[in-house]
């Protein structure tokens, strides 16, 4: 038993053993405050210890702290929140593509632009692995350091290109697409085309984009919006195999799911005691913060209303009712602004209603209570599939979304199995040899202790394989062209035989 105890010391000493005081910097110009509360945590760790943080964000710390300083450019690209309709591929594209010179204005801030022209120099660059991540990994050449991207998703389209592993499209599918490994014949056909449709926007369309923006900004030609990005050392990503999809993996796909889930504080005490008068449990409803409240059409709302009319339950409503004048079922609460983990954790809540978005998709994993999923955009869609597939949630289109369709959704999801089906995965989720945070920032000081050389330590070397030598074109034809020439040769010969026996 001391044994046991003593390697699970040695065991934690050498994962979370300090590397020393670093300079890092952090990129991550996200509008979205979801996306935000995924890296804030491991900035935490990082400066309790010891580290040295500049950070340059929309939502600094109100908490000052000795070795913490902070580039705030809140307001320098508005936070435009998505409307419950026309999300489609298409318009995903045309605002990656539009928001683009948006985010370059970013490196025109005086402060930024100060920080890029004075020589210094970090140990590490931590930065958002989005779409705007082709604009800002070059930064980490500037500052002649290594560079870990965060994605606060489960994957995103150019992920493996940048890490140089392959994509199979037959059981991997899309960030955009609407299945899951398990594709029948015309899922795979989607797949296949929105993939294409991503990597011709992104290749054809913004590539010329980036190319002007990062000569324009750091005076570096760049190839293409990938090879922008091969600086990066690694990515973590907001997954954890067990509760979504196991892939292959390259070492430096760092999965650290349930990262940002912190532990529950007390309830507001109007919330509270909501909640404990409620006999037959409590129902959640949130659509997020990026998806515009105002969009949601007065019928719609109105549906859902009375869909929870029906209902034993009592229902807690984020919502923002200012533009409705709206006379609420007795058995309904609605609040502009909810403590979601907090409340999940509650005994007495029984059930999520929810846009299905990465964040809350997890937070409801860790707290073990089952979905009525209404997705909206985005990965919402993706996510929606894999928790349905599982059977720990009922999904609901956002047009088909009336008030007994809702109505059944919740009854079905309120059923044993789901709750027992989330239970299991709840374990699963659980189930890893270190935290999510304590992953993280291994993995983080990894990458800075072994600086010089972390650029190809965890990459295949795929990423230096151009189109016909990765898909080994240049051996197919080596060993074609003799084959060929023989016969040719052959038939030359037969001819001209031919010809002098006649």
């Amino acid at each position: 038993m001391r044994s046991a105890v003593f390697a699970a010391f040695v065991f934690c000493a050498l994962t979370i053993a300090p590397t020393g005081s670093s300079e890092i910097l952090v990129i991550f110009p996200t509008t979205a405050q979801s996306h935000y509360r995924v890296v804030r945590p491991l900035i935490h760790r990082l400066l309790d210890r010891g580290h040295k943080i500049l950070a340059i964000t929309n939502f600094p710390d109100a908490v000052e702290r000795a070795n913490l300083s902070q580039i705030d450019i809140a307001g320098l690209k508005p936070h435009s929140k998505f409307k419950t309709s026309n999300n489609g591929i298409m318009k995903s594209i045309t605002r990656v593509i539009g928001n683009a010179n948006t985010y370059a204005t970013i490196l025109s801030h005086p402060t930024v632009a100060k920080l890029l022209q004075s020589g210094r120099k970090f140990d590490l660059v931590l930065a958002e692995f989005f779409t705007s991540t082709p604009i800002f990994a070059p930064i980490a050449t500037v500052v002649d350091a290594p560079i870990v991207g965060f994605c606060p998703m489960i994957t995103f389209p150019w992920i493996n290109d940048v890490m140089g592993m392959d994509t199979t499209m037959s059981y991997m599918p899309n960030i955009l697409s609407d299945s899951s490994d398990r594709m029948s014949f015309f899922q795979r056909i989607s797949n296949i085309v929105k993939t294409a449709i991503i990597y011709i926007a992104f290749n054809w369309i913004y590539t010329p984009i980036i190319r002007q923006i990062n000569n324009h900004h750091y005076g570096i030609q760049t190839e293409s919006a990938i090879k922008s990005m091969a600086n990066l050392s690694m990515i973590m990503t907001n997954n954890y195999h067990s509760m979504f999809l196991p892939f292959p993996q390259l070492p430096g796909i760092v999965e650290v799911g349930g990262i940002h889930v912190v532990d529950e504080k007390p309830i507001p005490q109007d919330l509270n005691d909501f909640i404990n008068n409620a006999d037959r449990g409590v129902i959640l409803f949130s659509l997020g913060t990026v998806v515009s409240e105002e969009s949601l059409s007065a019928d719609k709302l109105y549906n859902i209303l009375d869909a929870f009319s029906k209902v034993k339950q009592r229902v807690i409503m984020k919502f923002d009712s200012e533009k409705y004048k709206i006379q609420l079922p007795v058995n309904v609460k609605m609040v502009k602004w909810f403590p979601q983990r907090d409340l999940l954790a509650h005994p007495k809540v029984l059930l999520f209603i929810s846009h299905a978005g990465m964040m809350s998709v997890i937070e409801t994993i860790h707290c073990g209570k089952p979905m009525v999923a209404i997705p909206i955009f985005g990965d919402q869609m993706f996510n929606t599939n894999l928790l349905v597939g599982k059977q720990v949630a009922v999904a609901i289109e956002y047009k088909h979304l009336d008030s007994d369709h809702l109505f059944n959704a919740i009854n079905e999801a309120l059923a044993e199995k789901y709750a027992i089906n989330m239970k299991k995965l709840q374990q699963l989720y659980n189930d890893r040899p270190q935290s999510p945070l304590e992953t993280a920032v291994y993995w983080t000081e990894y990458v800075i202790r072994n600086k010089n050389k972390s650029k190809e330590l965890l990459k295949s070397q795929k990423v230096h394989l151009n189109l016909y030598q990765s898909n080994l074109i240049d051996i197919f034809a080596a060993f074609l062209l003799p084959l060929i020439v023989v016969i040719y040769f052959i038939q030359w010969k037969m001819k001209h035989i031919l010809y002098n026996g006649q």
